[in-house]
């Protein structure tokens, strides 16, 4: 039997939790990105000026990456994001956590589309902060979408999907490591299947779909 060509693969992240635990999970199943791409600020220095102190603490996405030598660039908005694309030349790029909606000459660039790690499940909870929003209105249920990226925020065709109860009195920090670990594990297998040819995916239905904002001081209180 003939092996499998995986696709060449570029992560786009920011420094958070959320984004290195993706990636982490990612590696962990067999997927190691041929480069890792960090939402920044404009002028600011690759890698940061605490990249030796991110670099000591393991759970960082720049420990994660430099343990598995993969190249990591911090980008700008607009030019610098797809200039950055074009040189690591991917077949696919897959996000987890990157704050700014693509524009279209990003998207067109990789042959195999590009895959978003959401931790909902699409159609609900569309936008930012998905897991806040998840608790703050009492969901039991919740979940991981990977999806295809379009112009239209998190409405993009479903690739994979998975559900997780919610057990009562979880905390945060430990249901976003559940979500991220699954999520790595989501795309791995969509990546996988793109490598093979098969893109099926389903569209989201819009009826069902709810779309949230960042959360504002009011959504802060607790009703009494």
């Amino acid at each position: 039997m003939r092996a499998i060509a995986m696709p060449r693969v570029v992560f786009l992240g920011m420094r958070c939790r959320f984004s290195a635990m993706v990636l982490g999970s990612l590696i962990g199943q067999g997927v190691t990105p041929a480069a890792v791409l960090l939402a920044g600020d404009p002028g600011e220095p690759p890698g940061g000026p605490s990249l030796a102190r991110r670099l000591a603490d393991p759970g960082t996405i720049e420990a994660i990456a430099h343990a598995e030598r993969i190249p990591v660039r911090v980008v700008a908005h607009g030019t610098d994001l797809i200039e950055a694309l074009r040189l690591s030349a991917p077949d696919l790029v897959v996000v987890a956590c990157f704050p700014w909606r693509l524009p279209d000459a990003a998207l067109a660039l990789p042959r195999l589309g590009a895959l978003n790690v959401h931790p909902s499940l699409l159609p609900r909870h569309r936008g930012p902060e998905p897991l806040f929003w998840t608790f703050r209105h009492g969901d039991d249920v919740t979940g991981v979408t990977v999806h295809e990226m379009t112009r239209r925020l998190d409405a993009g065709s479903i690739a994979a999907q998975a559900e997780l109860a919610i057990p009562f009195g979880i905390e945060g920090a430990e249901l976003e490591t559940r979500l991220a670990t699954i999520g790595g594990r989501l795309l791995a297998t969509a990546i996988e299947r793109r490598a093979q040819g098969v893109f099926a995916a389903v569209e989201q239905d819009e009826r069902a779909a709810t779309a949230e904002s960042l959360p504002d001081a009011t959504d802060l209180e607790v009703a009494t």
